[in-house]
């Protein structure tokens, strides 16, 4: 801004007149504004103005010229907070707990149905779930037990005793009051064995059980208490799942009925024609139902249980696809 002047006139009144004092002139307060801009976002204070009222001027700091935002130092660096980690969600509904394991089958219609089953059994207990594993064994003897229901009433439906052929394996007399046990002896050893069956003379003749051995010494033991009538032989039966080479049978029986005569009882030995699939798949799975009750023990031989009832039904399954074929 133009600097603002004030002049002071001296009045003279003629030469010889008397000069007055001449006073001291006021002073001036020079005011410039600064050539520098002041940005934009500097909070700068105006300059104070000194009264020309005022004998002594008031001392100040002179201001320094105003600096660019870039210019200005950079604001102290506060410490960076720390990120406290976010609490856990609180659950808006209560978790579901864990269900038992669920397998919905409906009893086997036929031979498809049948193995169908025994295939998804061995899903059942093939699965790695050791926290279903007891309900997994014991769905899987339920669904056993199905198609084994199921095979006794076809293996009846079927009956093969028409292609069997009987050979005579020895007759022992019924001795005494009460339950007597023999030997009955095979010369010599009968292959091929399927069935034992019996027929009673002069009289009948209650057995309780069967024990037929093979030519390696196994035993397949029969609980049957079961009456030989002298009217009706070769009614009962006792099935082998396997042809089997017939070494001996030991009976345990007693007369029924009594004559003049002592009863007397003959062992016969059948050799079918046919192969007998279907009983065949119902020992495979009886050994099968057997492993799993193992395995639903939680015995240190759990997995070896697992694998053999799996084992045992893959065989049973193949046991009825060729019964199924030959049926045709």
């Amino acid at each position: 801004m133009p600097g603002l002047f004030c002049l002071t006139v001296s009045v003279s009144f003629g030469a010889a007149s008397t000069q007055w004092p001449i006073p001291p002139p006021p002073t001036v307060t020079i005011l410039r504004a600064t050539t520098a801009p002041l940005p934009r976002g500097v909070d700068a204070r105006p300059p104070v103005m000194q009264s020309s009222a005022s004998t002594a001027p008031l001392a100040r700091a002179a201001t320094p010229p105003a600096k660019f935002a870039g210019d200005l130092p950079a604001p102290a660096s506060s410490p960076t907070p720390t990120l406290l980690p976010r609490p856990a969600p609180i659950p808006t509904a209560t978790p579901i707990p864990q269900q038992p394991f669920r397998f919905i089958y409906t009893p086997p219609l036929s031979v498809e149905e049948a193995a169908s089953l025994i295939r998804a059994t061995v899903d059942i207990l093939s699965m790695k779930d050791p926290a279903t594993l007891v309900a997994r064994c014991q769905k899987a003897c339920e669904i056993m037990d199905a198609v084994s229901a199921y095979l006794n009433v076809l293996d009846r439906r079927h009956s093969s005793l028409a292609s069997y052929q009987w050979h005579l394996v020895d007759s022992e007399k019924v001795d005494g009051p009460g339950v007597d046990r023999d030997i009955f002896l095979a010369r010599p050893v009968i292959h091929n064995v399927s069935a034992i069956s019996f027929a009673a003379s002069f009289g009948d003749v209650l057995i309780h059980s069967v024990e037929v051995q093979d030519a390696n010494g196994q035993t397949t033991t029969f609980t049957l208490k079961r009456l030989v009538e002298e009217k009706y032989p070769h009614e009962q039966i006792c099935y082998l799942f396997f042809p089997t080479a017939v070494r001996s049978v030991a009976i345990q029986y007693e007369a029924k009925t009594r004559t003049t005569r002592t009863p007397r009882l003959a062992v016969f030995a059948g050799i079918a024609l046919e192969e007998e699939y279907l009983k065949q798949a119902l020992w495979y799975l009886r050994y099968a139902r057997r492993e799993a009750i193992q395995a639903a023990l939680l015995s240190p031989n759990t997995d070896a249980h697992l694998h053999a009832a799996c084992q045992n039904l893959r065989l049973a399954a193949q046991r009825l696809i060729r019964f199924r074929i030959n049926a045709r």
